[in-house]
């Protein structure tokens, strides 16, 4: 079945006074889901899923030519190639257990890996000198797999984050300071959901990931021209058409190829390639879809099982509706953020709009469609503004 594409106008950067904008993926008639997402936090334990599950995924593997050892040695060798290696028990600690029978909410944290030379950087308890120090993408994830729905809700890296000791910093630096419990908490503390499940997505082996798909179809919004972090130069045009690795690369990872909301359709592109990629997976033979999970083992790292992500794929195969969408993203330098009030010592942040963020809250939380949340009526009013002046709208030092 075809997708049904729904666009609206793009914004200037600092120009609120515009519509929303993004792109509603459907595939069925919504049915909205009333569940809510479970409150209690809690050390999380591995979940025991039914055995039924592996049982079917060791057959369908029997069935294709690999035997019964040979089928339970290949799903511990992706389990591993996928492990968060030795912070997977400080991640899975950080999570909080949810049937996969209910609405349950993931964190997708995108990084382009690039290697530290200067400092060593903070990941859960341990500390690395190769570890990626930019989240430049923070995708929360609500799965309905119950009701086949799936909504992808972008949250700007640009967001601001307040710490203990009030300092004010961008929502991706909580990455680089505490690693991935840390981006977990701070989102958790965002937001108000708890989060089951962690996904660490490796930008530059997403080449691999579309190539060994063979392909994914996304309707690019425009034309784009550049070269991919993996230094491939490619051109794409506009409109729905089948990319390549390089091509997907290039889309889910360009930024300064666009006139305004630079970060902003960044992250749109690559929501557009993650929606690409599930389609793809999610459209196979069900015997196919475990090599299609180790195809993009190659560049994901969660806590998550390929059983429960073969279980979450099969309750989803039929009549998916897919949402995609941002939190508010409207913002400036902002001078309060630093003690000099200088703005060439400010950094670009996001507007505090608590009831922006209400709104598409309340929508992701029930299962609406997020993608036409227009944030341009909210009051709104810097980080670190003195809460005084806040009915006063942005107040500069």
């Amino acid at each position: 079945m075809a997708y049904h594409v729904k666009k609206t106008s793009e914004r200037s950067r600092r120009d609120p006074s515009q519509g929303g904008w993004d792109t509603t993926i459907i595939k069925a008639p919504d049915s909205h889901s009333s569940s809510k997402h479970g409150k209690k936090r809690h050390h999380r334990r591995r979940k025991k899923w039914p055995k039924v599950v592996a049982g079917v995924l060791i057959a369908l593997l029997v069935v294709v030519g690999i035997g019964a050892g040979a089928a339970f040695a290949y799903m511990k060798s992706l389990d591993k190639a996928m492990s968060l290696g030795d912070n997977h028990e400080a991640i899975s600690a950080a999570l909080t257990d949810t049937p996969a029978s209910k609405p349950f909410y993931v964190l997708v944290m995108g990084s382009d890996l690039r290697e530290v030379t200067d400092k060593s950087v903070k990941d859960g308890t341990n500390y690395s000198a190769t570890h990626g120090t930019r989240s430049d993408v923070i995708m929360l994830m609500r799965v309905d797999a119950t009701n086949s729905k799936l909504t992808m809700m972008t949250i700007p890296r640009d967001t601001p984050y307040v710490y203990s000791d009030g300092a004010i910093a961008k929502l991706n630096h909580t990455y680089e300071t505490d690693g991935a419990t840390g981006l977990i908490t701070a989102v958790e503390g965002l937001t108000g959901v708890k989060i089951s499940h962690y996904v660490e997505v490796h930008g530059s082996d997403v080449e691999n990931v579309v190539d060994g798909l063979g392909g994914i179809t996304v309707d690019v919004p425009q034309a784009i021209s550049g070269t991919t972090i993996t230094g491939v130069p490619v051109s794409i045009d506009s409109g729905l058409q089948r990319l390549s690795g390089s091509e997907a690369l290039l889309l889910a990872n360009s930024r300064m190829q666009y006139d305004s909301l630079q970060d902003m359709n960044r992250q749109k592109g690559a929501r557009l390639v993650v929606a690409g990629i599930i389609e793809a997976i999610r459209s196979k033979p069900l015997y196919e879809i475990p090599g299609a999970v180790a195809d993009a083992a190659s560049c994901v790292k969660t806590d998550m099982e390929t059983t429960e992500l073969v279980n979450i794929v099969r309750m989803m195969r039929d009549n998916l509706t897919l949402y995609s969408g941002t939190a508010p993203y409207d913002g400036d330098l902002d001078l309060w953020a630093v003690s000099s009030h200088a703005e060439e010592d400010a950094p670009w942040l996001c507007y505090v709009n608590e009831a922006g963020w209400k709104r598409v809250l309340d929508a992701l939380g029930s299962g609406e469609d997020i993608a036409g949340m227009s944030y341009d009526k909210d009051a709104v009013h810097y980080a670190g503004q003195p809460e005084s002046t806040w009915s006063q709208g942005l107040v500069e030092p």
